[in-house]
């Protein structure tokens, strides 16, 4: 009995059995530390969102594309169908979720694969490298395909190694590289790479043919062919992508987002010279290289030392991932740059540098204190990082919610089917106003020309914000600027504007019939008390002369301020105010208002309305009169009881006759 006990320790304990639970607590750990960034982020933004909402419709039996390619919703559905519930917000931790679990799961390849080049000591260091590298934790919590992406590229890496097995391995690379196709175009880069490995390294195997390398295409054609059909269905091209042109072809990332931007061949040749097509080149080779250093120097130093020191031929598959993914890479990023299109050569950046770690180490005196160090170094050196990181993403979680403020304003009053033009933000109003058809805010080098194009997209109403976590939208697109000014314009109506949100954002209404028409101040003039600065909400009201109204809810701030008034002419005025008071019947009340120059602090009017001459829930109009030295600016303070909800709808402006 004792023998039989002893047996089964020393199975247990076997070296085997202790490198397989080191692997298994290393992948718990780095499951938990992705686990531990669910919800977050209570919305995800942009492409996130979207492939979200792509997996609800399939679900429904909707297959078709928009601009996100379609593998990450095909695996979030196949998951929803079990745990969802159709509701994009309940479904949202589920998708956080699987998300950290395939990050958590690229470790399984990433070991293995630096276990057949380099050994279990770089294995294990590889793997405790990825375990703690923020960046890839970043990515996947923002709700991005990469973590997918990057899964199907290692397995692909992982099969095409296989020595006993190469001919079904070779086979099984090319339908991974299929199915990263499949969650984003560019995984096209990485059939070359398998195809030229399989040329350089596999030609001197019993068996070798160059009709491997054919075999392995058809295979790749073969899993990506219900793709191809779908697309050629939809488009009538098996090939066609929308956005493909204009990343081959833009100068800069805000054509991305003009609909009028839709370039050809000849007409890029046509408007760039030589000179200016080298150019291109060279800086988008120089950036996509320095931007993957700039991830991590540390990493990155010992990743690209790696490159110069294991160039014997089974490790030229290394050499052959970061060259084609270059290649494939500089002419976007000449145009455009973005440290996602890069990380897919972060797995095999992280094995290098602990097989050079390990390299430069091995057989000397206390080895593994030497490479405890290194990790130690790399964990110093990202710990700011990763707690950042974190607090980063909490800061991120208030704002996004707080951008569910005005996005549910633009569901409760924006009449379904209205065109919304807006820039960042258009995946929050998507989400919270699905009904309300959005359009993007163009780069044009002046306010008219993008008020041009509103007016032939049929666009009613305009958004324009802080950009949340982004740069203002009129410091991005600076003609914004020019008709954030516009709402004293007879056709530009503010309807909404919050600036007590960590997303602020402002709302116009647009009537075109009014374009062209000079706006006056003066006799006969009418002012929508929405187009105003104020301290109120602009809600949607029936009874309104134009919809909608400004209102002092109940249990506000005591003073409401509506203005400035853009600046009025010399004379003596009577100004109509339209207004409405929602109050309970058993109570006393009354409301302060007065009219009045901020710049002089200087009251023109000032009156008190009793409670007995409003009928609850009627418009009733009140009338100030004020004389006037000079051109002036008007403000209008109303001082109203937290019971009392007013509402003010409009200003007329009447000149009195000098006598």
């Amino acid at each position: 009995m004792h023998s039989e006990s002893s047996s089964g320790l020393d199975r247990l304990f076997s070296r085997k059995s202790r490198i397989f639970i080191v692997f298994a607590l290393l992948f718990a750990l780095t499951l938990l530390i992705r686990m531990s960034f669910v919800g977050l982020l209570p919305i995800w933004r942009e492409d996130a969102f979207h492939y979200l909402d792509k997996a609800e419709e399939i679900l429904d039996g909707d297959f078709s594309l928009k601009s996100q390619d379609i593998g990450l919703p095909l695996f979030y559905a196949f998951f929803l169908k079990i745990f969802g519930s159709g509701d994009l917000l309940s479904d949202l931790p589920i998708a956080q979720v699987l998300l950290a679990l395939v990050e958590a799961l690229l470790l399984i390849p990433l070991v293995l694969i630096a276990r057949r080049f380099f050994g279990w000591k770089a294995a294990l260091l590889a793997g405790l490298l990825f375990t703690f590298w923020p960046e890839l934790i970043y990515w996947t919590t923002q709700g991005y395909s990469e973590g997918l992406f990057m899964l199907f590229l290692l397995l692909a890496f992982l099969f095409l190694i296989q020595e006993r097995r190469w001919r079904v391995g070779s086979l099984l690379a090319a339908a991974c590289v299929g199915l990263a196709y499949y969650v984003r175009v560019n995984g096209l880069f990485f059939l070359p790479v398998i195809l030229a490995y399989m040329f350089l390294v596999r030609k001197e195997r019993a068996g070798w043919n160059g009709r491997w390398l054919l075999y392995m295409v058809l295979i790749f054609v073969l899993v990506v062919s219900p793709y191809f059909v779908l697309r050629a269905t939809l488009y009538d091209s098996p090939l066609h992508y929308s956005m493909a042109a204009k990343f081959l072809f833009l100068d800069n990332d805000q054509q991305l987002f003009d609909p009028a931007f839709n370039p050809t061949l000849s007409s890029y040749l046509a408007s760039h010279t030589l000179g200016d097509i080298t150019a291109r080149a060279w800086r988008g080779l120089s950036t996509v290289i320095r931007d993957t250093y700039e991830l991590s120097p540390f990493l990155l130093t010992l990743a690209f030392l790696g490159l110069l020191l294991f160039r014997r031929r089974k490790e030229t598959g290394f050499h052959l991932v970061f060259l084609f993914w270059f290649l494939g890479l500089f002419w976007i990023y000449g145009a455009v740059r973005n440290s996602r299109f890069v990380l897919p050569l972060i797995p095999l950046a992280i094995i290098l540098a602990a097989a050079v770690a390990v390299r430069l180490f091995e057989g000397k005196k206390k080895e593994l204190l030497w490479l405890g160090c290194v990790l130690l170094g790399f964990v110093f050196l990202t710990s700011g990082d990763f707690l950042r990181m974190r607090s980063g993403m909490r800061w991120e979680g208030r704002v996004w919610k707080d951008a569910r403020v005005w996005g549910q304003w633009i569901r409760d009053n924006i009449p379904v089917g209205s065109v919304l033009a807006i820039r960042e933000g258009i995946d929050i109003a998507d989400f919270m106003a699905p009904d309300v058809e959005l359009v993007t805010i163009p780069n044009r080098e002046e306010a008219d020309e993008i008020l041009d194009y509103f007016r032939d997209e049929k666009v009613n109403y305009v958004g324009l914000g802080t950009g949340g976590l982004e740069i203002e939208d009129w410091n991005r697109i600076p003609a914004l600027r020019e008709i954030r000014k516009r709402p004293r314009w007879p056709f530009i109506t503010r309807v909404y504007a919050n600036q007590d949100i960590k997303w602020a954002m402002e709302i116009y209404r647009m009537d075109w019939t009014k374009r062209g028409k000079e706006s006056e101040r003066g006799d006969g003039d009418v002012v929508e008390a929405e187009s105003l600065d104020r301290s109120g909400l602009s809600l949607k009201d029936e009874q309104a002369s134009a919809g909608f109204a400004v209102v002092m809810s109940p249990g506000g701030d005591s003073s409401f301020l509506l203005g400035p008034l853009v600046a009025v002419p010399e004379g003596r005025y009577r100004i109509t105010m339209r207004m409405k008071v929602e109050a309970p019947e058993d109570t006393d009340w009354q409301i302060g208002y007065s009219v009045f120059i901020q710049r002089l602090e200087r009251i023109l009017h000032k009156d008190v309305l009793q409670k007995d001459i409003f009928s609850s829930g009627r418009y009733i109009e009140i009338e100030a009169e004020v004389d006037l030295d000079a051109r002036r600016d008007l403000h209008f303070r109303f001082n109203v009881p937290s019971t009392v909800r007013l509402s003010i709808d409009r200003l007329t402006f009447s000149r009195i006759p000098a006598r």
